[in-house]
C-alpha cells in the first residue's frame, strides 16, 4: 500500500527535474518563466522512476499556479492506443474548461482525440 500523506524525497533525479522544469517553463520562486516552453515526451523502461519524476514535476507546477492534467499511455504490443492520453486530457478539460476544448478542436480538426467532448 502507498504511503498516504508521507512526502518522499526525490533521489538522484535533480538534473532531470531541473531540465524538465526549464523546458516546460516551470520556474522556481522569484524567477521568470521562459517564453520558449516546449513539449516533452518522457519514456523509459518500467520501474526506472518516470512516475516519481513526473509527480515531483507536477508538484512544482502546482506550486507555481499551473493547472496539471494527465493522460495515460497503454502498450498492448501491436494494438496500442496512441491517442488515449490526448483523449483523456481533452475529456478532463471538456469538464473544466469547455472553451479551451472548443478552440483546440477547431484548430486541430481531424486530429484524433480532439473532437468536441474529447472523444
Amino acid at each position: 500500500m502507498a504511503n498516504v500523506g508521507i512526502r518522499q524525497t526525490l533521489v538522484g533525479r535533480d538534473r532531470e527535474l531541473h531540465e524538465l522544469c526549464a523546458l516546460l517553463g516551470i520556474t522556481s520562486p522569484g524567477s521568470v518563466a521562459s517564453a520558449d516552453a516546449h513539449v516533452v515526451l518522457l519514456s523509459g523502461d518500467a520501474g526506472v522512476g518516470k512516475t516519481r519524476l513526473l509527480t515531483e514535476l507536477r508538484d512544482r507546477a502546482f506550486a507555481e499556479g499551473w493547472q496539471v492534467v494527465a493522460g495515460h499511455c497503454l502498450d498492448f504490443g501491436d494494438s496500442a492506443l496512441p491517442f488515449l492520453p490526448v483523449s483523456e486530457v481533452m475529456g478532463r478539460l471538456a469538464t473544466d474548461h469547455t472553451g479551451v476544448v472548443e478552440r483546440v478542436a477547431e484548430a486541430h480538426r481531424g486530429w484524433p482525440g480532439c473532437s468536441r467532448g474529447g472523444g
